[in-house]
């Protein structure tokens, strides 16, 4: 996550959801730990997400797996949400830019691609409480017609404590997520509707190449 300041004088509260790596400016955090840092105008403060130790896998549902690729072996885990800053919250005294993103990612976990991902964060006051997301649609090729859908993951972030959560289709059964919580949800090949009784944020993500 890069944080850019605007004004001179600004100061950013960080609320980690996860183990945050040590780095220039930047002390390790835990998930909960706050800190504060002081940017002015141009600065950009850089947070990454720790990594968990190795053969650290209790992501129940979700086992390890391992693959054959360029005539090696590649062993695939799913990340902890310790270890994931999906959640974090970021706060400012004045007005910042907020990108999130990944250098290299697999959608989903054990299919390769190594896909980089970056997007530009809206604050809370700009989320809604209602969201349609439409699925991609697939390359036309042999087998495939134009418009086909294709597959998709979402993940879902709560703004806000108590927040019911529903999905129609019913690709996923009804939620009520805390502040900073979130749930994954894929993959899916439709259209689909997200109700919630207080603000969300929505992400979708196309599948990995080798999907």
């Amino acid at each position: 996550v890069a944080v850019t300041a605007t004004s001179n004088g600004t100061t950013v509260k960080v609320t980690a959801s996860c183990h945050i790596r040590a780095g220039a400016g930047v002390t390790a955090m835990t998930p909960g730990q706050e800190q504060s840092f002081a940017l002015d105008a141009g600065d950009v403060l850089l947070l990454e997400s720790d990594a968990p130790p190795p053969g650290n896998n209790n992501v129940i549902g979700k086992p390890c797996e391992t693959v054959d690729f360029n005539d090696a072996e590649l062993t695939h885990c799913p990340g902890e949400q310790a270890y994931d800053l999906t959640g974090t919250r970021i706060s400012s005294t004045s007005v910042v830019s907020v990108i999130a993103g990944h250098d290299c990612t697999f959608v989903p976990y054990n299919r390769f691609a190594c896909d980089h991902l970056e997007e530009s964060l809206f604050g809370v006051e700009a989320l809604g409480t209602e969201l349609v997301v439409t699925a991609p649609h697939k390359v036309p090729g042999p087998g495939v017609a134009p418009g086909a859908p294709g597959n998709m993951f979402l993940r879902v972030v709560s703004a806000a404590d108590e927040n019911h959560v529903l999905f129609s289709p019913s690709v996923h059964p009804a939620i009520t997520l805390d502040a900073g919580q979130w749930v994954e949800v894929g993959p899916i090949d439709k259209d689909v509707q997200i109700l919630a009784s207080d603000k969300i944020v929505v992400a979708q993500f196309m599948v990995g190449q080798n999907f």
